[in-house]
């Protein structure tokens, strides 16, 4: 009996422990970033969108920047995917930079995006600095 409470409560363990490991949270002093996500890349898929979501954003801020070794470079664009100079983060609860709002754009990708995976993202903001992040590949 003992043994089995034992599995029971590790398997629980774990599970709660996946819950927390799929959520990335990235904290700067007046925002946090929640989970970038993109979906896996597809056969002659050159450009790549990713998505996130902020939240606590106590003070606005703008992503100037971005970069990752996986595409040759990293573009804002709005919803109809046009350029766009910076991602405005404005004082609040939150944004969401998914596929109908601004977001970012992988662009020229240098490696197939395989689901399940994460990959490295630096973002730089006009206040809060640069951030290293990891862009998770699935569902957000």
């Amino acid at each position: 009996m003992k043994i089995k409470q034992s599995i029971v409560a590790g398997l629980l363990g774990w599970i709660a422990l996946a819950g927390t490991v799929s959520a990335h949270e990235y904290f700067a002093p007046n925002f946090v970033l929640f989970h970038p996500w993109a979906v896996a890349s597809q056969d002659g898929q050159t450009d790549v969108p990713v998505y996130f979501t902020t939240r606590e954003v106590e003070e606005g801020d703008r992503l100037l920047r971005a970069y990752s070794p996986i595409a040759e470079s990293v573009a804002f664009v709005s919803a109809d995917t046009q350029p766009l100079e910076g991602l405005e983060l404005k004082a609040g609860d939150g944004e969401q930079f998914f596929a109908t709002e601004p977001h970012l754009l992988l662009k020229g990708r240098k490696q197939d995006i395989h689901w399940g995976r994460n990959y490295p993202l630096v973002l730089v903001f006009e206040k809060a600095g640069m951030m290293n992040v990891s862009i998770s590949v699935g569902t957000p």
